[in-house]
């Protein structure tokens, strides 16, 4: 911007302008500023009410795509949990709401989910653990060898195969929303669940 309004002092703002690709408009408002401070203030580099730095929330976005991709999102509460733990660590400077709640604020996050358009909340399909552990394809080949041996062996009819699914009976409950990259096909939250055998 300096070297931009240096250049005025030669040259009309239409051409300024038009060689450095900023607004007439933008130019003049500096050129005055310039005229009376004879400083051009810098341009923050966040917003004025973000606790934040720029490349800290990135630093935190790309930490919430990876987490997402392995399975284990965090929910909006998580998140501001986890905002406020860092700022706190980091020795930022933070609001005295999130001190009282220990979380970052709903207007934090509100601004942080538009700042990174890249994040969108998502309803993810659940799944266990033992179930996405298992499903890779030896063990399908398996089950489809079986399935094979049991037909010839018993000679089924087709009043006597039942396709019998999770529709009814569940074994995964449902899940909060999450935050996940934005146009990801599938959203899976790995539920992590004990059998206990009485």
């Amino acid at each position: 911007m300096k070297d931009a309004i240096s250049q005025l002092q030669g040259k009309s703002l239409r051409k300024v302008s038009e060689e450095t690709g900023i607004s007439k408009t933008t130019l003049n408002n500096y050129r005055k500023i310039s005229k009376a401070s004879r400083d051009i203030p810098p341009k923050p580099l966040c917003h004025g009410n973000q606790i934040l730095s720029t490349d800290q929330e990135s630093e935190l976005a790309e930490y919430l795509v990876e987490t997402q991709k392995e399975g284990c999102a965090l929910t909006p509460k998580l998140l501001k949990e986890l905002t406020f733990s860092y700022a706190r660590y980091n020795g930022i400077v933070i609001p005295s709401n999130w001190s009282k709640n220990s979380c970052a604020g709903a207007d934090w996050f509100t601004n942080f989910m538009k700042r990174h358009p890249r994040l969108t909340l998502r309803k993810p399909e659940g799944a266990s653990i033992a179930r996405t552990g298992v499903l890779n394809h030896p063990v399908m080949e398996n089950f489809y060898y079986q399935v094979e041996v049991l037909y010839k062996k018993y000679d089924f009819t087709d009043g006597e195969i039942f396709n019998i699914d999770e529709t009814n009976d569940p074994t995964v409950l449902d899940s909060e929303k999450v935050i996940a990259e934005t146009g990801t096909h599938q959203v899976i939250d790995l539920i992590y669940f004990s059998l206990f055998v009485i």
